[in-house]
């Protein structure tokens, strides 16, 4: 799902927040592995928009997809870890 080659962070969540998969760049940003990262609904980080304005939980990807019902794909996100 998240594989291929990226300098980009990926992670794919799906519509309950879960997280299904996370490419190689996006676990060692993270510092977590992928058996660390699957199927967990909390996670230490939060997101901000390029510009550096805080993401609130209820825009993240997982969160608008639910809501839309469709998918969230193309936004940039800046990590922001504790």
């Amino acid at each position: 799902m998240a594989s291929g080659a990226t300098a980009c962070g990926v992670v794919v969540w799906d519509t309950n927040s879960r997280v299904l998969d996370a490419n190689v760049t996006a676990r060692q940003q993270l510092g977590m592995s992928l058996a660390e990262l699957m199927g967990a609904t909390s996670t230490p980080w939060h997101l901000s928009l390029p510009d550096g304005t805080p993401l609130a939980e209820t825009e993240y990807p997982p969160a608008v997809a639910s809501r839309t019902g469709r998918p969230e794909r193309g936004r940039i996100f800046h990590l922001i870890r504790p």
